[in-house]
């Protein structure tokens, strides 16, 4: 069995999610905001009747590009996948394409109130309703943040949010931030055991 992975999430996209709690070095993805499980499959999650696992081994120690699990940065894409519906029926796929959330016109309110300057308790109940719906359950944006600290959180919060959506590189471009994003890709970061 083979495969291989066209869209893969980057340990970029890892480090835009917030930690909860204290972050465990053994254990990277403890006390991290849910929307990285909902998006992102990672070594020892569940998938199927099975545990995902990239990590490369003696015996195949071309695991992360070259098995069942391939991937070029250890990490896969999960949004979009319904396990349950593909094996039922793996010619065909029942998840419906994603338009436009409720969650992408809260993120725009707050974002174009921000770039007007006029940041007031609409923007923070804008961000809130995301962040602290019960399937997310994160902490509120603080109010003490200034324009251009609110407007990063923003900017981050639509990675976390919305990401896989086909909507990131029309976010880089409006804000012309494509140089600076520009760089080295990162995947998963794999600690030698031995």
């Amino acid at each position: 069995m083979g495969g291989n992975s066209t869209v893969e999430p980057m340990m970029g996209l890892y480090e835009k999610y917030e930690h909860v709690g204290p972050v465990d070095p053994n254990d990277p993805y403890a006390n991290l905001d849910p929307r990285w499980d909902y998006n992102v499959y990672y070594t020892g999650q569940p998938i199927g009747n099975n545990i995902y696992n990239s990590w490369p081994t003696s015996d195949t120690p071309d695991r992360v590009s070259g098995s069942e699990w391939s991937t070029l940065y250890g990490f896969n894409l999960k949004k979009w996948v319904d396990y349950d519906a593909y094996a039922a029926n793996p010619d065909l796929g029942e998840t419906n394409m994603i338009l436009m959330r409720y969650a992408d016109v809260l993120l725009m309110y707050a974002e174009a109130k921000i770039e007007l300057g006029e940041i007031d308790q609409s923007v923070y109940d804008a961000i809130n309703q995301v962040r602290q719906r019960p399937t997310v359950e994160m902490p509120p944006v603080s109010e003490s943040l200034g324009q251009e600290e609110l407007r990063q959180f923003v900017r981050d919060e639509r990675a976390r949010e919305l990401a896989f959506e086909g909507l990131r590189l029309f976010d880089i471009n409006r804000w012309e931030i494509g140089e600076e994003k520009a760089g080295l890709l990162q995947g998963m970061y794999y600690l030698n055991a031995a």
